[in-house]
Formats: structure tokens, sequence, C-alpha cells
């Protein structure tokens, strides 16, 4: 018998067993995976919500504006109907000219709620460059609101309020 092959048969290890020391379950390594995966979707996540809030105010803005810009409209095509005037309130502009209440701002049929825009009446004695018509009745985060003009165009204002009290437009003092 020869000594050498067995002492060799010792020292070498088993190909199921893991040298002493480093012995682990599948359990354990399977945890280990789950730890580190989760880490990824943590990280991933958080950089997923950073784009997705550096994205919103921009198409939140963008939104507004587009669908202020079609308040404006239906309110020029009625005022072209009567006489000039604008009308005393949205809900006269549905159906007839903008059928979507959604882009009025207006609550759905049947439903309450605050509307999303604000008819300003003229201010008296006004009559050089364009006047504000409508406005969004909450501010953004940042104070901004998207604004529709006389002359058609609509901007986005950092801090602007109506120039008197309008109902339901937010961050204003009360009518005396």
């Amino acid at each position: 018998m020869n000594t050498h092959g067995i002492v060799a048969a010792k020292l070498r290890p088993e190909a199921d067993e893991e040298p002493a020391g480093t012995t682990r379950s599948k359990a354990e390594l399977t945890g280990n995976a789950a730890v580190i995966l989760a880490l990824v979707l943590l990280v991933v996540a958080g950089t997923v919500s950073l784009y997705a809030h550096s994205v919103r105010p921009s198409d939140r803005r963008a939104k507004a504006k587009c669908d202020l810009r079609q308040v404006l409209i239906a309110c020029q095509l009625y005022a072209a109907e009567n006489a000039n005037q604008f009308p005393a309130s949205l809900e006269v502009l549905y159906p007839k000219y903008l059928e979507d209440r959604e882009a009025l701002g207006l609550p759905p049929l049947g439903q309450k709620g605050t509307p999303r825009y604000a008819l300003i009446p003229p201010a008296a004695g006004a009559t050089s460059g364009p006047q504000a018509v409508v406005c969004e009745t909450e501010a953004d985060i940042r104070g901004g609101r998207a604004v529709g003009w006389s002359d058609g165009s609509v901007t986005w204002v950092r801090g602007w309020l109506p120039p008197q009290p309008v109902a339901g437009v937010a961050g204003q003092e009360a009518a005396p």
C-alpha cells in the first residue's frame, strides 16, 4: 500500500465539499442574492423617481397651457357670437364651444368639484393692452399659474394674481 496515495487522498477535498471555513448553504446564497437584488432595485427606483419629479412640473405646465388655450379659443368664439362679451361662466361653453369638460377644467357631469380655471372679469377702465381673461385657480408648487390673455396668448406667470378678487382663485384676499 502506498502511503503517499493515502496522504494525497486526505489532502484533496471531494468535489462536493468546500474548503474549511467557507461552507455556505444554498439558503444563504439565495438570501445574499435577494439582498443585492433589493439594493439594485432601490437604486433604480430612486433614480426613476428623481427623473419623474424633475419632468412632472414642465409636463403639467405644458398641459395647462394647452388646455387653457382651448378654453381661451372657446371664450373668443362665444364672444364673437355674443356682442364681444366673454361668458359669465365656463359652464356655458360646454358642449357648444368645447366638448371636453376636462379641458374646460370642470368636474365631470353630476359630480361636485372645484373648477380648474376661473374667468376674470374685465378690469374697469382698462382699455389698452391685453387683459387677463382666464387663469388657473391653483398655483403650482413654485407659485406659478397659466394665464390666458385677451389677445389670445397663454403664458405661465409666477406669483401672478388677478387684479381684483375672483371666486375660486387661491391665494387672494376674500372680497369685502
